[in-house]
């Protein structure tokens, strides 16, 4: 339908990225598809008032969706309503009352020390310079999937005993800088030595052209399957980002700057306590 193209498009304006455009509009076709059933009429926008939406949130609850999923699903609702309003479709906004679902708050996966071992050791038993960069670089620098892929040469600092990279295009248009550790160092001083050259100046550039987001996704998951780890680019990120708050006690303002979150909060995920975390806990008793 015409209306959630515009919506789309809309999420895009935004800066949201292409995988969350992606589920909320997954998200919208679902509830209008449950609009159409419920009322027997095809849907329309205009048509949505406040009882729909805590039908709907029921609805969700009923089909066991967990709670993440529904506030997702009720998340990408509420930013097509506010659209909605923009654009002259509703008159007011039938999600403005509604909350979300409540439920224990656990941190984002990330690989434990055995895994991350396991995953690195694979990577450098193949041998390939860029995959070893790149795996090193989300690992000891949290980037994005984006941010590998859009990084420049003139971004890359590399020193001996210090090294940054400049992350210029980082979600929500924001900008900033991250300081490179030893193992990041010298996985990018290897690659950009055989690196081919070029008129192009990303520095993830290889013979076919220069890597793309799907790249790197297939790179960690080829990776991963061969260390026999469950990981993704997410994960690499979420690992950067709790060994530094749990394992080495970094405050949670520095690494929400260099996670490149505008909110402390929600960097303060990564703080807390996981099952395994809870189950050692009461062995002590």
């Amino acid at each position: 339908m015409k209306c959630l193209d515009d919506y789309f498009d809309e999420l895009g304006r935004r800066g949201l990225s292409d995988s969350t455009r992606t589920a909320y509009l997954a998200a919208m076709r679902m509830f209008s598809e449950w609009m159409a059933d419920e009322y027997n009429e095809p849907f329309s926008p205009g048509t949505i008032v406040e009882h729909d939406v805590r039908m709907y949130r029921a609805h969700l609850i009923k089909l066991d969706r967990s709670p993440s999923t529904i506030n997702q699903h009720l998340a990408a609702l509420a930013a097509f309503t506010q659209w909605a309003v923009g654009a002259g479709l509703l008159s007011d906004d039938p999600c403005a009352g509604i909350a979300g679902v409540k439920s224990q708050i656990q941190p984002p996966r990330a690989l434990d020390d055995a895994d991350l071992k396991k995953l690195r050791r694979a990577v450098h038993h193949r041998k390939n310079a860029m995959h070893v960069a790149v795996i090193e670089l989300m690992v000891n620098a949290g980037l994005r999937v984006s941010e590998v892929v859009d990084l420049a040469l003139g971004d890359v600092e590399l020193g001996p005993k210090s090294g940054k990279a400049k992350i210029r295009n980082g979600k929500g248009k924001k900008w900033r800088i991250v300081p490179l550790n030893a193992d990041a160092r010298r996985a990018l001083v290897a690659w950009l030595e055989v690196r081919p050259s070029g008129p192009s100046q990303i520095v993830f550039l290889g013979e076919r052209g220069t890597l793309t987001t799907g790249g790197v996704w297939w790179i960690v998951s080829q990776y991963a399957k061969r260390a026999g780890v469950e990981c993704s680019p997410h994960v690499l990120r979420h690992t950067f980002a709790t060994r530094l708050v749990r394992e080495f006690g970094v405050d949670l303002v520095t690494v929400a700057d260099m996670l490149g979150h505008d909110n402390v909060n929600t960097t303060a995920r990564y703080a807390r306590s996981n099952e395994n975390d809870r189950q050692a806990a009461v062995d002590q008793l």
